[in-house]
């Protein structure tokens, strides 16, 4: 059974479409939140485009688990670590981490209250 997954999973990950779609999705990674920025529409305050994020990190998410299923040593290479670490780099642009990281001013006053234990 893991064989067959194996080879779905590599036939996959070499299509042209897929290599294509994720050269899109990359692009829009790196581009799309600062152009939407640009625009006036910030993820934070803009549900569907941390909403569009999300899917793309989900993507991401799922193409490296595609190629840990196809790719013999990909898992122990350098790149698996980039891919983990840029795909990690946009959870920040989620909804996710709109929901999970806490706002601005609840964050200055946590640091203030550890500041004022650390001077106890």
């Amino acid at each position: 059974k893991r064989c067959c997954l194996r080879r779905a999973a590599l036939r996959l990950v070499r299509l042209d479409a897929f290599g294509g779609l994720f050269a899109l999705l990359t692009i829009w990674a790196l581009f799309g939140p600062d152009f939407c920025l640009l625009s006036g529409w910030s993820v934070r305050y803009t549900p569907w485009l941390a909403w569009i994020n999300t899917v793309v990190l989900g993507f991401f998410f799922s193409e490296g688990l595609l190629n840990c299923l196809a790719i013999d040593g990909y898992p122990r290479s350098i790149r698996f670590w980039v891919d983990l670490l840029a795909t990690l780099s946009m959870v920040g642009d989620t909804w996710i981490g709109n929901e999970l990281v806490p706002t601005d001013a609840a964050a200055a006053g946590k640091g203030s209250r550890f500041t004022r234990l650390l001077k106890l």
